[in-house]
C-alpha cells in the first residue's frame, strides 16, 4: 500500500501531492533533506491513503488560495475529474 505526502510551497503558492517513494518526496524529506528552508515551503504527511492526503492538501490549499495538484512523475495515474462544486480526484490504473 502506498503512502503519500504533499508539499506546500509558500513562495509561489502551490500544493503538490506525492507518493512517499517519489524521488522528489523522499519519504517527506525532499531532495535536500539536510537543508531546511521552511520559509519557502513544507512537507506534510505521511498519509495512509490518497484520499487522506487529498483532504489535508485541500485544506492547506484553501489557506493558500490554490487547488492541490499531483506530481506528474510519481502519480501519472491520477486523473482530475471536474465536479460541480470542487475538484474531485480519482485514482485509475495506468493503461499500457
Amino acid at each position: 500500500m502506498d503512502t503519500y505526502f504533499f508539499y506546500a510551497y509558500y513562495r509561489n503558492p502551490k500544493v503538490t501531492i506525492h507518493k512517499a517513494t517519489c524521488r522528489f518526496c523522499n519519504q517527506g524529506k525532499g531532495m535536500q533533506p539536510n537543508k531546511c528552508s521552511c520559509s519557502t515551503g513544507r512537507w506534510r504527511g505521511s498519509f495512509s491513503s490518497f484520499e487522506l492526503a487529498l483532504t489535508a492538501a485541500q485544506e492547506v490549499g484553501k489557506r493558500l488560495g490554490v487547488e492541490p495538484t499531483y506530481c506528474q512523475r510519481c502519480m501519472h495515474e491520477a486523473v482530475a475529474v471536474s465536479g460541480q462544486d470542487e475538484l474531485e480526484w480519482e485514482m485509475t490504473t495506468a493503461v499500457s
